[in-house]
C-alpha cells in the first residue's frame, strides 16, 4: 500500500496500515485497519475565527508537507509500479476530455477551444513522484493544538505523476474560493497569498513552475470541468426526470431555472478567478451542484408549491 511504502520514508505525517481485508463477506466491502491519529480537521480554507499566527503556520506546514511528499522517489521505496511513468498530464487531458465529452449537454466554444490547445501545450515533464490526487486542508489532520499536519488521509486518488500537477491542483483554492482569491483577506488574515505559496512550494520542492503556472491552472480547471460535467450531465438526465416523476413538472422545470441561474453567476465567478486566461472560463460547475442540492433539500416541506 501507499502508507506502507511511504513509512519507513515519510512516517510522521503517513499514517501506519496494519491490515487489508479484501473478503467483502466480513462486512460486506472490503476494508483496512489504520493507525488512530489523534487530532483536528479543519474544514474552512479561509480560516476564520483563526489567529493570523495559526493561519499561517497551518499554511506553511501544508506547503512543506506536500514539497516533502514530491520530494520522495517511487523508485527507491519500491513504489515504482504504483502507476505509469511519464506524460501524466497528457493522460489526464485524453481522460476527462473523453469523461466532459460524453456528458456534454450543451457546446461551450471555449471548451472546446481548450480540448484542442491544451494536448498540444503539455507542461514540460517533471520528476515522477507519488501525487495525492487531492491534497487539500480537509484531508489534513492537524495537532490537536499546534498549527502542524500530522496526517494526509484519503489516498484513494493517489498514483504516480506530474508532482506540479498534484501541487497547482491543490492551489486550485485561490482561485475558487472567494476570500482565498482576496490578497487583501488573505494579508489581514495571516494566509500566504497565491503567489507567496507557490513561492514557499518552489522553494521547499526545487521544481520551478513559474512560466507554467498559468497553464497547470488552465488544466486543472479542465480536469475538474471533465469531472463536473459527469455530475451536471447525470443530474439533466436522470436528476431532474426523478425530480418531474416525484413532485411534478413544475418542481422540475423550478430545478432547471435554477440551474440556469446558477451558471451564470458561477461563469461569473470563473471569469474573475482565471483572469486573463479565456481557455477556461466555462468549466467549473461545483458551487453550483452543491448550491442546488441545499436549495432542493430546504424545498422537500414544500413541494406542493410546485406540484402544479
Amino acid at each position: 500500500s501507499t502508507s506502507r511504502g511511504l513509512g519507513d520514508v515519510y512516517k510522521r505525517q503517513v499514517p501506519t496500515s496494519y491490515a487489508l481485508c479484501e473478503d467483502d463477506s466480513i462486512i460486506g466491502t472490503a476494508f483496512y485497519l489504520m493507525e488512530f491519529m489523534d487530532g483536528r480537521v479543519l474544514w474552512d480554507a479561509s480560516m476564520n475565527g483563526h489567529s493570523k499566527e495559526e493561519s499561517y503556520g497551518v499554511y506553511a506546514s501544508m506547503n512543506s508537507t506536500m514539497a516533502a511528499l514530491h520530494s520522495v522517489d517511487p523508485y527507491e521505496i519500491g513504489l515504482e509500479t504504483f502507476g505509469k511513468p511519464g506524460n501524466y498530464v497528457g493522460r489526464q487531458v485524453s481522460i476527462w476530455t473523453k469523461q466532459y465529452q460524453d456528458s456534454e449537454t450543451e457546446e461551450i466554444k471555449d471548451m472546446n477551444k481548450l480540448i484542442e490547445w491544451l494536448p498540444n501545450n503539455l507542461p514540460s515533464d517533471k520528476p515522477l513522484r507519488i501525487v495525492h490526487g487531492d491534497f487539500s486542508l480537509t484531508n489534513l489532520m492537524l495537532h490537536k493544538v499546534e498549527p502542524q499536519v500530522i496526517a494526509i488521509l484519503d489516498w484513494e486518488l493517489s498514483t504516480l505523476g506530474d508532482p506540479c500537477a498534484d501541487f497547482s491542483y491543490h492551489c486550485m483554492q485561490y482561485r475558487l474560493n472567494p476570500s482565498l482569491a482576496d490578497e487583501k483577506y488573505c494579508l489581514e488574515q495571516g494566509i500566504p497569498t497565491e503567489k507567496e505559496y507557490v513561492a514557499m512550494y518552489i522553494e521547499k520542492s526545487g521544481l520551478d513552475l513559474k512560466k507554467e503556472w498559468e497553464l497547470y491552472m488552465a488544466y486543472n480547471l479542465f480536469k475538474s470541468a471533465g469531472i463536473l460535467q459527469g455530475i451536471v450531465g447525470r443530474v439533466s438526465k436522470i436528476g431532474i426526470y426523478f425530480l418531474m416523476i416525484k413532485f411534478g413538472a413544475s418542481f422540475g422545470f423550478a430545478v432547471m431555472g435554477r440551474i440556469s441561474l446558477l451558471i451564470g453567476r458561477f461563469e461569473d465567478l470563473i471569469n474573475y478567478s482565471v483572469k486573463d486566461y479565456n481557455y477556461a472560463t466555462p468549466v467549473i460547475f461545483i458551487f453550483m451542484i452543491i448550491s442546488l442540492l441545499i436549495w432542493s433539500l430546504k424545498q422537500k416541506d414544500n413541494t406542493e408549491e410546485y406540484k402544479g
